[in-house]
C-alpha cells in the first residue's frame, strides 16, 4: 500500500466478495473519514504516487470535518488523508465564508442538518461561476450595443459639421449638434457603468 500526500494506493485491483468489501471499507473508516465507495469500469494503469494531483473539496462530509473544532488539526489531516497545509488553508478559507452564507440564509448549524446545509452551500457556490459568465456575456453585449450607438452618433455629428463647412446650413443644425453631443456623453457614462460592472463580476 503506497500513498501520495496521504492518499491510499495499491499495486493492482484487489478482488473481493461483497462481505470482504464491507469489512475492508469498515476497516478503512477506522483510518480515514469520510470513505466513499465509487463504482468504476476502468482501472488506472499509473500509480497515484507517480504524479501530483489535487483533490477537490466538494464532499459535504469533508467540509463538516473542518467545522469540527473538537478534533485536533493533525487528526483531521489524518482522517481526511490530506496534508496539514491543505487542511489549514481550506479551514481558514471556507469556514468564515460558510459562516457568512449560513447567517445570510438564517440557518442553524447546531440544530440543523449540517451535511445538508453544506451540500446546499456547495451547490450554490458551484453556480456562481456560471452566473458570472452569463452576467459577463450580458455586459459584453451591452458594451457592443452602446459602442455601436456612439459610432453612429459620431457619424451623424460629423455629417452635420461637414455640411456646415461646405455651406449647407440648416437653422436647426446647432441644436442637433448640441443634442447629439449630450446623447454621446450620456451613452459614454452608461458605457463606463457597464465596464465597472464587468470588472466587478470578473472571476478571480
Amino acid at each position: 500500500m503506497i500513498g501520495d500526500k496521504g492518499n491510499v494506493d495499491f499495486d493492482s485491483p484487489i478482488p473481493m466478495i461483497e462481505s470482504q468489501q464491507d469489512l475492508f471499507i469498515k476497516f478503512m473508516k477506522t483510518i480515514f473519514n469520510p470513505v466513499k465507495k465509487i463504482e468504476t469500469d476502468n482501472f488506472r494503469t499509473e500509480r497515484i504516487g507517480e504524479k501530483i494531483f489535487w483533490r477537490r473539496w466538494d464532499d459535504p462530509n469533508e467540509i463538516a470535518m473542518l467545522l469540527n473544532v473538537n478534533i485536533e488539526l493533525e487528526k483531521v489531516c489524518e482522517l481526511l488523508g490530506r496534508t496539514w497545509m491543505s487542511v489549514d488553508i481550506k479551514r481558514g478559507e471556507i469556514v468564515p465564508e460558510l459562516m457568512r452564507w449560513v447567517d445570510s440564509k438564517g440557518y442553524n448549524l447546531i440544530n440543523g442538518d449540517i451535511k445538508e446545509i453544506i451540500k446546499e452551500y456547495l451547490e450554490e457556490k458551484k453556480e456562481i461561476p456560471k452566473k458570472k459568465r452569463a452576467s459577463k456575456s450580458s455586459c459584453n453585449k451591452e458594451i457592443n450595443r452602446l459602442t455601436d450607438k456612439i459610432d453612429k452618433l459620431d457619424v451623424r455629428l460629423e455629417s452635420i459639421r461637414l455640411r456646415n463647412r461646405i455651406g449647407i446650413i440648416n437653422p436647426k443644425d446647432e441644436e442637433k449638434i448640441l443634442d447629439t453631443i449630450k446623447e454621446i456623453k450620456d451613452i459614454e457614462y452608461g458605457l463606463a457603468v457597464v465596464n465597472r460592472k464587468k470588472t466587478t463580476i470578473s472571476p478571480h
